[in-house]
């Protein structure tokens, strides 16, 4: 094997060529490349939001409660208020209950008056449009 020293033989260029003045403007080249520094902001209250979540939401559950009980405990309204309030502010006529309720409906009303067939009579013979009301319902 032939006895090889670097510096006696023809040196091969690289290929690579350094621009002038690199390194002298290397770091400010390399500052102006770098992301800014931003600073993370705390906020003051940063620990008391878990607070004032769970505190919202004790209030929230409390509230709903609270409105839960006054409904299910207000729903005691004597039945003729309820029969008073619908024959004088509503404007839905028999016709239209008739067409919202089926069968089933009807057969669970249970109405308790102490009507005589005689006077049920009366009340139609009184009436003198007695076949045109019939014929309007069917």
């Amino acid at each position: 094997m032939k006895n090889f020293t670097i510096h006696d033989e023809n040196k091969i260029e690289t290929g690579f060529k350094i621009p002038d003045n690199y390194f002298e403007d290397f770091s400010g080249r390399l500052t102006k490349q770098l992301p800014k520094k931003t600073s993370k902001i705390f906020s003051l209250y940063a620990k008391k939001k878990s607070w004032l979540y769970a505190t919202a939401a004790i209030l929230v559950v409390g509230l709903s409660i609270s409105f839960y009980w006054q409904i299910t405990h207000n729903q005691n309204i004597e039945s003729d208020s309820i029969e008073y309030y619908l024959q004088n502010n509503t404007v839905i006529s028999d016709n239209d209950f008739a067409t919202i309720l089926d069968d089933t409906d009807f057969n669970n009303i249970n109405i308790t008056a102490d009507i005589d067939n005689e006077s049920i009579e009366n009340e139609l013979i009184k009436d003198y449009n007695l076949e045109q009301t019939i014929l309007e319902y069917l």
